[in-house]
C-alpha cells in the first residue's frame, strides 16, 4: 500500500465520521423517536447508523494495518 492509499483510507474514515455524526444528531433530535440509535430495525436513521459504523469499523482496521505494515 502506498501513501496515497493511506491518505485516501483516511479520508474515507473522516467523511464517513462526519455522515454519522449527523445522523446521530437528526436521530437525536425528531421529536418522534424515544428509542436509542441502532436499536430499531425499522428506523431508517438506526439502519444508516449500522451501515455507518459497520464501515467505519473496517476503513479503521484498514488504516491500522497500513499504519502497522508501513511507516506513515
Amino acid at each position: 500500500m502506498t501513501l496515497s492509499d493511506y491518505q485516501q483510507a483516511q479520508n474515507e474514515y473522516e467523511k464517513h465520521t462526519t455522515e454519522l455524526t449527523k445522523v446521530i444528531k437528526v436521530h437525536q433530535e425528531d421529536p418522534d423517536l424515544s428509542h436509542s440509535i441502532g436499536s430499531d430495525k425499522n428506523c431508517a436513521y438506526c439502519d444508516q447508523y449500522k451501515k455507518l459504523n459497520q464501515l467505519q469499523e473496517k476503513l479503521m482496521q484498514q488504516l491500522k494495518t497500513l499504519e502497522r505494515d508501513n511507516s506513515v
